[in-house]
């Protein structure tokens, strides 16, 4: 199966893809594997940062060239078959939670499923980015990661790298 290339339309925009015509424009975030695949596969509603952002609306979920094998040994993955380098889904970030205390981000960790001991916890907290509209891409774009949110321009190779 090809992932799709970027194609041209008749007003010379840039565009992902079929299914994928009202994407111009819209920004990428970059996570790590397993943790795109939790949150495409819909395991995973809240992405977690130390970060807030003003943000909201449809944003591609971009699967990192990074690994977190030990959270791909906790959730059972196998890293050899999860694309890396390459926009996977898409979401909609509804709002941003500010946990300003350890036991506020336990009260949620089956949404974001993060395990932190409270030895790790930092005194800036933690934002929560509550994700709705959560969807699979058919086949992973292949595309250069960036960090915070991004404008994603498609890779020259054509395909991702898993």
């Amino acid at each position: 199966m090809t992932s799709p290339t970027p194609r041209s339309t008749a007003q010379g925009e840039r565009l992902f893809g079929e299914g994928l015509e009202n994407s111009e424009g819209m920004r990428a975030l970059s996570l790590s594997q397993p943790w795109a695949e939790l949150v495409v596969s819909g395991q995973k509603v809240i992405e977690t940062r130390k970060w807030r952002t003003s943000f909201r609306g449809p944003f591609f979920i971009h699967a990192a060239k990074s690994i977190d094998m030990m959270a791909i040994d906790d959730f059972v993955y196998d890293a050899m078959i999860l694309p890396t380098g390459a926009l996977v889904g898409t979401a909609s970030l509804l709002t941003v939670k500010e946990y300003a205390t350890y036991q506020t981000f336990v009260e949620d960790a089956a949404l974001h499923l993060v395990r932190l001991a409270p030895e790790e916890w930092t005194v800036r907290g933690r934002f929560g980015f509550f994700l709705t509209d959560i969807k699979r891409l058919p086949n992973p774009i292949p595309c250069r990661g960036m960090l915070n949110f991004f404008k994603p321009k498609p890779s020259s190779s054509g395909r991702p790298e898993r």
